[in-house]
């Protein structure tokens, strides 16, 4: 038989409300623990009016809810049966009523008793097994077994440091970054010495000045720079203070290496050579057209005489 509709549901059909709770207001004290990171700061003051102590909700038990809900009559009969119908009706309907919820309300206070239970049940399992899983050594099949599905979903993808660990890895950067200062610390003192060493040639004095400038440009200095150039710069003339100036200059710039002279450099960085090469290539260029055409004009006048 098919079945269409709601009778799919029991001839039920829309969104049923969701179930309101019968205590609005604990009807037991229970021990209230504050939120981490709640409430104000030490240095901010409060509101005026309000607290910065937990507020914790009144109790009211079931005996008071019954009072002020479903309290007795304060006029009871002994025979109901002298009383008229209607009035009788009333009177058993409210005792109904009474009986009817006091017991609701004690079966809600066991409900939530036994659901309390149960979640500290739940809690004390789920910490006996962390504490399991603490203390459980990984076997060698573990070991080689890839990580699964779930273990990435149930705990982090990188297992935390433990204490041991984390300061192991400050000592490892504590040493090696006491290598690296002490490597920078030989280094200077390296230095130091080799100054300190090579500070007895330093002229200090105005006379030792004077005598190392002498010694630079004596004449036995000046044949030993001149030895040290080319043949072609071997002949000059070391009394001409031209050709002098020349030679310093070119052993300066890196003649005795068999480098460009001076001349050169100083032609190459004021565009002059530049301007002989572009007036060669055109005095080329002019002449290869020239060439051409005398060349075709010669073709021209072969094919004419025959």
């Amino acid at each position: 038989m098919v079945v269409k509709g709601n009778a799919k549901f029991g001839g039920k059909s829309g969104i049923l409300p969701e179930p309101r709770q019968i205590f609005k207001q604990p009807f037991k004290k229970y021990n209230y623990k504050k939120e981490i990171d709640t409430g104000y700061a030490k240095d901010i003051q409060h509101p005026k009016g309000t607290t910065r102590d937990l507020i914790l909700p009144k109790v009211f038990s079931i005996d008071q809810r019954l009072k002020k809900s479903a309290a007795e009559p304060k006029k009871k009969y002994d025979d109901l049966s002298k009383l008229p119908i209607a009035q009788q009706y009333k009177i058993k309907n409210a005792e109904l009523r009474r009986k009817f919820l006091k017991e609701s309300y004690i079966k809600e206070a066991n409900r939530l008793d036994k659901q309390e239970k149960l979640h500290e049940k739940i809690e004390l399992l789920n910490k006996e097994k962390e504490a399991e899983a603490l203390l459980h050594e990984s076997t060698e099949a573990d070991l080689l077994t890839a990580p699964t599905v779930e273990s990435y979903l149930n705990g982090p993808l990188i297992r935390p440091r433990t204490e041991e660990e984390i300061e192991l890895l400050q000592m490892k950067r504590r040493a090696n970054y006491l290598n690296e200062k002490l490597k920078v610390q030989n280094d200077k003192a390296i230095k130091l010495f080799e100054l300190y060493n090579s500070s007895s040639n330093f002229a200090i004095t105005d006379e030792a000045l004077e005598v190392k400038v002498e010694n630079a440009f004596s004449e036995k200095t000046l044949k030993e720079l001149l030895s040290s150039l080319n043949n072609e710069s071997s002949f000059i003339n070391i009394n001409s203070e031209n050709n002098l100036n020349n030679t310093i200059k070119n052993i300066i710039v890196g003649k005795n290496e068999r480098g460009p002279t001076y001349s050169k450099v100083e032609d190459t960085l004021s565009g002059f050579q530049e301007d002989i090469i572009k007036s060669a290539n055109e005095l080329k260029f002019l002449k290869e057209t020239q060439a051409i055409k005398e060349l075709q004009e010669k073709e021209k006048i072969l094919k004419e005489s025959n």
